[in-house]
């Protein structure tokens, strides 16, 4: 009975940390999308392997992307 409990405790907590990873991964590439720049999903995934326009590259590779990383990184930074 308690090692049932344990292991569908875990599962939860499993699932938990996959959806907030998902949802993590998410608003990320929502923070690199939106701006005043306009930047559509598809212009952003080509940008990523430097097939976009070469102004969209600019935004994602030298502002946007190097931004999400930094808040990212700080905020596990402050988490530990």
């Amino acid at each position: 009975m308690l090692i049932r409990a344990y292991l569908n405790q875990k599962r939860i907590k499993l699932l938990y940390i996959g959806i907030m990873l998902v949802l993590l991964l998410v608003l990320v590439l929502v923070s690199v999308i939106v701006g005043s720049y306009k930047i559509g999903l598809s212009e952003f995934f080509k940008s990523l392997f430097f097939q976009g326009n070469t102004n969209s590259e600019l935004v994602v590779w030298q502002m946007r992307l190097p931004q999400a990383l930094a808040a990212l990184l700080t905020g596990a930074g402050l988490a530990l």
